[in-house]
């Protein structure tokens, strides 16, 4: 089926997250403009080759063009890192097995891992079948909301950046334009980032508008946090536990800077939730700019709870056989009007 004009200006305005208007507004700049030796038919054709680049950047990436918000991320993970481990300890295990499946091939004392995967997904081969993996596959997963321009609601979703661009600056908390791979999947977006996924910022949103966006996208997940420990143990053993979010408010009870860059910062919560029990959330020094209030704040904290011990802070030791909650933060973000000034005392702030 033959595209017609409005139809290849409709994909441009998908792809680059301009509305149809101005995509038309440049096209028919672009046909004015043509040289007065291009052919009549040819005019039409080149005009629309001109807006895509102006309004693209020329790349002949499909991904579409998302209004984001990003509300959190995880750490850089090398995907890679696993991947080698289990291979080297299969082929510690079952030397001749491995090889003869494909899993890694030596070279001396060089054990080399092997991509033995028929097809990527069911039906489409796999074009790196039998090459050596690459030694490092960078992916960090950002916690967002999303929506197509032109969209007023917002959608709760995960964005997968890979490779380089898990090293763009992440403008936490702003209204940005960018562009990716995916869809909605199950109620939620499932993004992943493509060659030309950029983050760039459309507008600054005020603490009371972040808000809204969290609490109005995020209510699947929004939960107290003396539920926390029960929620955790629902989906331990289901998939759901890899992707668990827990979006929860609390009371901040006391606050710790790690010195070393490096280590976590620690924000201990209260709340009528937990009783006299408190949760520890731990906050990646990446992060350390979100830190902007002190002891007394009320707080809404995004991330991905878990269980630990309960620490007794007399004797400096666990208490074995306890259990507390316990969140590492993707954000933290104080409520707008119930959150006192950050008052330093050493590095705690009590």
């Amino acid at each position: 089926m033959t595209e017609t004009i409005q139809d290849k200006l409709a994909k441009i305005a998908r792809l680059s997250g301009k509305s149809i208007v101005e995509v038309e507004s440049v096209y028919k700049s672009n046909l004015s403009s043509m040289p007065a030796s291009t052919g009549e038919a040819k005019r039409y054709q080149l005009a629309v080759k001109a807006t895509h680049r102006e309004l693209t950047g020329g790349s002949k990436s499909q991904a579409a063009a998302y209004e984001i918000v990003i509300l959190g991320a995880e750490q850089t993970r090398d995907m890679m890192s696993f991947v080698r481990q289990k291979a080297i300890a299969t082929y510690n295990a079952d030397p001749m097995g491995s090889v003869a499946r494909g899993e890694v091939k030596v070279d001396g004392d060089q054990i080399i891992v092997l991509d033995n995967r028929h097809e990527i997904v069911p039906g489409k081969a796999n074009p790196n079948f039998g090459k050596p993996r690459p030694e490092h596959f960078y992916v960090k997963e950002l916690v967002i909301a999303a929506r197509q321009p032109g969209e007023s609601t917002w959608v709760p979703g995960r964005f997968t950046l890979q490779g380089d661009r898990t090293t763009l600056a992440l403008p936490i908390g702003k209204l940005v334009l960018t562009r990716a791979n995916g869809s909605i999947v199950n109620g939620e977006y499932s993004l992943k980032s493509s060659t030309v996924t950029q983050f760039e910022i459309k507008q600054e949103l005020s603490a009371d508008e972040q808000m809204r966006i969290i609490d109005t996208a995020f209510t699947k997940y929004a939960k107290e946090l003396g539920d926390g420990i029960s929620y955790f143990k629902s989906v331990r053993n289901t998939p759901a536990f890899y992707n668990r979010l827990l979006v929860a408010e609390g009371t901040v009870n006391f606050m710790k800077f790690a010195d070393d860059p490096t280590k976590n910062h620690m924000v201990v919560l209260g709340d009528e939730s937990l009783g006299e029990d408190t949760c520890t959330v731990w906050v990646p020094n990446t992060l350390r700019n979100l830190l902007n209030f002190g002891r007394g704040s009320i707080v809404t904290v995004i991330g991905q709870p878990a269980v630990g011990k309960k620490y007794d802070r007399e004797k400096k030791q666990q208490i074995e056989g306890s259990e507390s909650l316990q969140i590492n933060a993707y954000s933290i973000f104080g409520r707008p009007g119930m959150t006192t000034i950050v008052e330093e005392s050493g590095r705690e702030l009590i």
